[in-house]
């Protein structure tokens, strides 16, 4: 394999042939003109064009087909030093038959899990992830761009004849998680047996070795496949690989079509299905679903602007529900296969609201049914859409993906009409979809009540009468309602706005608001968005037992205040620009997050700072959003990865604010009270945030027409709060539903030693494990090694795979404590460093995500330059650090390991 690159030279294309080389007509110029032409030009053609059956460049991107059918995608993408190659293979688990049940979900597990590709991949600083779906398996290949060769090669590996599978016996054959038992009830009740093949996380038997086989070699080949590059690359130089690699591969010749499922779904065919399960916690849950076609139907892009328009916002069409107190929670999800889908309405009835939540739901759906939306809704539905789709392409294997995914349906083309198809929408498509399939006809309705509630004695005939009757006797009411959440006026149409996207970075940088707050700004212009962050130092590190949950209870209050106050409105006129909220509450700090279209962000500015400074409280809101946390605690306990992180947490900090969880303890939780919220919000009023603005923003000159809102010299500045951690112990473990994470104590933020330990991470993930693997194939799920660092302490985690019969818990914790002595070479450590790299690299392209880490550094003291001097200590680890490091966090357990089976209620770091 070649060799590895380091420093990921960050190439700026120049016109279309960036590496100097010739730009030779494609096959369609070389048919033009004389006999005589046709052979000059042909002499000229690179050799490898001769496996080219057709080629199509269109400015930074080129569509290629080789005579043995695969289809190739390449965009020269220059805003990350990565390359992301998907490999989108044409069959899902809908093409399964027989003793093939499984194979599509197998083969995704085996490849990411067990193969040589894998291992393979890691070596060249990058990885590779799986998913299969119903129609087609996705290997997505993330690693440096120097790299981006290798990464071909390796990918080439998914087409050919599976070595890995020489490891994996009958027995071996890895098991495909099972269900999740509610939406596979649904999938069953709306589309029949098949139906359950439908669900996204369906589960099946694991099939035997030969069944594997036989499915990879009927689709795993060249005609069913889509290869979608998007980095920066070179195209010329790709492609020559591209036909090294792939052209001796047989296919049918000629790209075949996506796998013909047939459409099993017609508005009204199956009729309304109701049904009731069991739940696992004392909270009850309603599932409105509604049979929806699916993603290649005229409707498709209209069904997805309705569950927008329904679920996706504060001022959402469902969040009605939650404001007149009938539900916790409302939510929509569209889940869209070929042939049919579900738009799920799931609702989380408020105490003893099961009832109330179900009418008003059905009341709302039948408004939406009978009458346009407003303008005002419409708007804010395409905005958040619009936005979702820009999220998407601001990441290369986000990219690569869609470029397959659209090729695969048609033409990769279609990815730059989407916007403008979503501006173009109507309120009266809108309502014709509404009304064609949001009918009782296709309808089924799910009760998952708690254990012991009593059961329904209505046959769903007598039910949906039941319900018709209510729903009609409330309809006066109900429309009234409906005109107030939907908004009505002269709103001008939506408008999309004209954007070049631009290769132009700018590093972090501070600047400052005279008597105001101070404010972090990292330009990047690849798409028209933002992330937006409105933070305060402490929070939760200064919560003790009896307050436990306050700073999650006192942001959620606000925004319930907000509800209650301002009314939809408030959101709708920010939601215009497709702005989402999330509370964070992180150990050290909390705030607001925002995404959102960059054209939004003075109206976004203005009208938080006015929240912040007058947040809005009452005492019904306080209660309110006390019930909605006891939800989330019972529901979160039903999450074993959260879980057992939680329990080391617990028992590691113990007695320390970091040991508790944001939602508090049942115990604390009884004691908060609204003058307790008020006092804490006070706070805000008194201190200016910490504004971080990430992305399409141009330097500091959205600022000016704000000073008179953001300067205020009655508020000050807040220091972090730095509150020591006493680790008392060495290591904590926990096991849950066949797994376990040990903790042991860690580095604290921002230190030499916690940015080290990213590459110590990465060593285990190199290796497979925690000592030099014997060959390039994993045999199954590998250790992790990853850490969480703090003001006050750290973590240093280790997730383990179910330990087998062979090896117990302890020994597998011996061998990570044995990582101080282990035989790490040069190579090694050089080749972890790579994949740190790409690793930052990744992170910077989830803007959300990577917000909120940026924030743990600012809000810590850290300087805005400190990602350089991050990438520098990256760089400079030697082998030596990495065996001192893991001697320091890694410590040999007992000969006897016991392992906490769990936390209280409430308890844990998550």
């Amino acid at each position: 394999m070649r060799r590895v690159g380091l420093l990921f030279p960050l190439l700026l294309f120049s016109g279309a042939n960036p590496n100097g080389l010739s730009a030779p007509p494609g096959p369609a110029e070389v048919e033009a003109g004389s006999v005589e032409t046709q052979r000059r030009r042909t002499q000229r053609l690179p050799a490898h064009y001769a496996a080219f059956e057709k080629k199509d460049d269109e400015e930074n991107m080129s569509r290629v087909v080789l005579r043995n059918g695969l289809t190739i995608v390449i965009e020269e993408q220059a805003i990350r030093p990565l390359a992301a190659v998907v490999t989108y293979v044409k069959a899902g688990y809908l093409q399964e038959s027989g003793s093939e049940l499984g194979a599509a979900r197998a083969w995704a597990k085996i490849f990411q899990d067990y193969s040589e590709a894998a291992s393979r991949i890691r070596r060249a600083g990058g990885w590779l992830e799986a998913r299969a779906a119903a129609d087609h398996i996705a290997f997505t290949v993330v690693a440096p761009a120097d790299n981006a060769l290798d990464a071909i090669e390796i990918s080439s590996l998914l087409l050919q004849q599976p070595a890995s599978l020489r490891t994996v016996s009958r027995k071996e054959t890895p098991e495909i998680p099972a269900a999740d038992g509610e939406k596979a009830k649904l999938w069953e009740m709306a589309f029949g047996e098949r139906g359950a093949r439908l669900a996204s996380d369906g589960s099946a038997p694991a099939p035997s070795a030969e069944a594997l086989l036989s499915f990879h070699n009927a689709h795993f080949t060249p005609g069913k496949t889509v290869l979608a590059i998007s980095g920066t690359v070179n195209r010329e130089v790709l492609l020559k690989e591209i036909v090294e690699q792939y052209g001796r591969l047989k296919g049918e010749g000629s790209p075949v079509e996506a796998p013909d499922v047939p459409l099993t779904f017609e508005p009204g065919k199956r009729g309304f299905a109701s049904a009731q399960l069991q739940a696992e916690t004392d909270s009850p849950l309603l599932s409105l679903a509604y049979r929806v076609p699916g993603p290649d139907h005229p409707d498709a892009l209209m069904v997805e602007l309705l569950s927008t328009a329904l679920g996706t916002g504060r001022g959402a069409l469902l969040q009605r529900l939650i404001s007149s107190g009938a539900a916790l929670e409302a939510d929509a999800e569209l889940a869209a296969r070929p042939g049919g889908g579900l738009l799920r309405i799931a609702v989380r009835p408020a105490a003893a609201q099961l009832d109330r939540a179900e009418v008003e739901a059905l009341s709302f759906i039948g408004n939406l049914r009978s009458q346009p939306v407003g303008t005002a809704q419409l708007n804010r539905a395409k905005a958040l859409l619009l936005k979702r789709h820009y999220q998407r392409l601001a990441s290369l294997q986000g990219r690569a993906h869609l470029l397959a995914e659209q090729e695969a349906r048609g033409s990769y083309k279609g990815w730059a009409r989407i916007p403008q198809q979503i501006a173009e929408a109507s309120a009266a498509q809108l309502q014709k979809v509404a009304a064609t399939y949001l009918d009782e006809s296709n309808l089924v309705l799910l009760e998952s009540l708690p254990p012991g509630a009593e059961p329904r004695t209505l046959s769903g005939e007598k039910l949906l009468e039941t319900l018709d009757l209510l729903v009609k006797a409330g309809a006066e009411q109900a429309q009234a309602r409906f005109q107030l959440w939907q908004g009505q006026g002269d709103e001008p149409a939506f408008e999309l706005r004209s954007f070049e996207p631009s290769l132009v970075k700018r590093p972090l940088k501070r600047t400052s608001v005279l008597r105001g707050p101070r404010v972090f700004i990292e330009e990047e212009h690849l798409v028209p968005l933002l992330q937006v962050g409105f933070f305060f130092a402490g929070g939760r590190v200064e919560e003790g037992e009896t307050n436990a949950g306050l700073t999650d209870l006192m942001w959620r209050s606000v925004m319930r205040g907000i509800d209650s106050q301002a009314g939809p409105q408030a959101w709708r006129s920010l939601e215009r620009h497709g702005a989402e909220f999330r509370v964070v509450v992180e150990p050290d700090f909390h705030g607001l997050q925002v995404s959102l279209l960059s054209s939004g962000l003075s109206d976004l500015l203005e009208t938080v700072t006015g929240w912040l400074r007058e947040p809005p409280l009452s005492k019904e809101a306080v209660a309110f959003e006390i019930e909605r946390m006891k939800a989330e605690a019972a529901e979160w306990e039903q999450r074993p990865w959260r879980k057992a992180l939680a329990a080391v947490d617990s028992e590691l900090f113990e007695g320390h604010p970091y040991s508790m969880s944001r939602l508090g303890s049942e115990a604390s939780r009884s004691s908060l009270d609204v003058e307790q919220v008020r006092g804490w919000a006070g706070q805000l009023k008194e201190i200016h945030p910490v504004i971080i603005v990430r992305g399409d923003v141009g330097g500091t000159s959205f600022l000016p027409p704000l000073l008179r809102v953001l300067s205020n010299s009655k508020m000050g500045q807040k220091p972090a709060v730095r509150i020591n951690a006493p680790l008392k112990k060495n290591l904590v473990t926990a096991a849950q539903s066949g797994f376990s994470v040990a903790g042991f104590p860690g580095p604290t933020r921002g230190s030499r030693d916690a940015w080290t330990t990213d590459v110590l991470g990465s060593l285990v993930e190199l290796w497979g494990g925690f000592a030099p693997p014997q060959d390039d194939v994993r045999r199954g799920p590998a250790p992790r090694l990853f850490h969480r660092s703090f003001l006050g302490g750290g973590v240093v985690y280790v997730a383990l795979p179910p330990a087998s019969e062979k090896e117990s818990l302890g020994a597998q914790l011996q061998k990570a404590a044995a990582l101080k002595s282990a035989a790490i070479r040069n190579q090694d450590a050089l080749q972890s460093i790579v994949l740190t790299i790409s690793r930052f690299h990744d992170r910077r392209q989830q803007g959300d995500r990577y917000l909120v880490d940026l924030a743990a550094s600012l809000m810590a003291g850290e300087k805005p330059g400190f990602e350089t001097e991050y990438l520098a200590t990256i760089k400079g680890a030697k082998v030596d650090d990495l065996r001192d490091l893991s001697g320091r966090f890694l410590r040999a357990p007992p000969a006897r390991v016991n392992s906490l089976e769990g936390t209280p209620p409430g308890q844990g770091n998550r």
